[in-house]
């Protein structure tokens, strides 16, 4: 079990990182793990940053789904995704739950870098549909791999937009595309005893500025163009990433 005796400092920052994740998701629909995950680990250990977001995942993602209201559709033309996913999630998790934190740390920079590159350089690029059909199952586990190790789902916010799909058909797929990620993610955490009662209670107090972001987000996305908060959302990204690589290497 991870001790949680955490100063005042870090508190804030935490409950800092969980708001403006919270508004991030208000705004685009996803990324508050790919936007609180590597912002927490820059003062707590990757592990514990990725536990504590149980509870805002869930509850965020089950509301997100319901107001998508496309469920069936997007298991009916993605369930080879979504299981892939669900499997290589759960294999990446136990590289999480018993890595070095400084190593992770570095990991995880790595993968919020390449991935916020690729979306801003080929942020246009369209997957078409003949091409999803093989596709699907392969970007399912590379993206579950991945996802696990580092402990946020940020390819496949990426391939999602790639899809081109929808607005409501996306909103629910990304939603049952988080609850199928973190499942198997938060089950090995618990089963590796990294996720326990306390993580959870200091989750659900998460829970507070996440839905007070995404009332922001929701204003805020009523008012600026969301190309441009993406593009701007991505190079922020960046700037954590490096700072991740740096706490992992030094």
């Amino acid at each position: 079990m991870i001790d949680l005796g955490l100063s005042h400092f870090a508190l804030a920052f935490v409950f800092c990182a969980f708001l403006v994740a919270g508004t991030v998701k208000g705004v685009i629909g996803a990324g508050l793990p790919m936007v609180a995950v590597p912002t927490i680990a820059m003062v707590l250990d990757p592990a514990l940053a990725v536990s504590i977001l149980i509870i805002p995942v869930v509850v965020s993602n089950v509301w997100q789904g319901f107001q998508g209201g496309h469920h069936r559709d997007a298991v009916r033309q993605f369930w080879p995704f979504l299981l892939c996913l669900f499997l290589f999630v759960f294999a990446g998790a136990q590289v999480l739950a018993n890595a070095d934190p400084q190593a992770m740390s570095l990991v995880m920079g790595i993968v919020v870098i390449v991935i916020c590159v690729v979306q801003l350089l080929l942020g246009r690029v369209t997957i078409p549909p003949k091409t999803q059909r093989w596709l699907n199952p392969i970007a399912g586990a590379v993206c579950g791999i991945f996802g696990g190790v580092a402990g946020m789902l940020a390819m496949t916010i990426v391939y999602s937009v790639a899809l081109r799909l929808p607005k409501d058909l996306l909103i629910s797929l990304l939603a049952l595309i988080a609850l199928c990620g973190t499942t198997p993610l938060y089950l090995s955490l618990i089963l590796n005893d990294v996720l326990g009662w306390r993580e959870v209670g200091l989750s659900s107090l998460g829970l507070v500025p996440v839905l007070m972001g995404m009332v922001v987000g929701k204003w805020i996305r009523d008012r600026i163009s969301q190309d441009s908060f993406e593009r701007i959302l991505f190079v922020a990204l960046v700037l954590i990433g490096l700072n991740l690589m740096r706490k992992g290497l030094f």
